[in-house]
């Protein structure tokens, strides 16, 4: 099973990127390095307790964002589960 999980969401890179800094930080995440910019962003983060995050997003349209995410450690799958469910949160989304 692959640890990266990948999804497109149907809004803007500043819609994700807002809402994946707000669950990250909601969810204990220190974010030691980002670049974002309009192109896209990309960011590395470590849990306070778990594994380390690496997050790139991307446009694929006017409004639309592909975003990878790929955790280090054990339940990686499953903790990238989680960050894509708390971004979705954060949207307003539900599955």
């Amino acid at each position: 099973m692959s640890r990266r999980l990948v999804w497109t969401y149907p809004y803007t890179l500043e819609e994700i990127w807002a809402a994946t800094l707000a669950g990250l930080a909601e969810l204990n995440y220190d974010i030691e390095a980002q670049e974002f910019d309009g192109l896209g962003g990309r960011l590395e983060a470590q849990a306070v307790v778990g594994g380390r995050l690496f997050l790139e997003a991307r446009p694929e349209g006017q409004n639309a964002t592909r975003l990878w995410i790929r955790v280090r450690g054990s339940g990686s799958r499953q903790e990238s589960e989680r960050i894509h469910e708390i971004i979705r949160s954060k949207l307003g989304v539900s599955l």
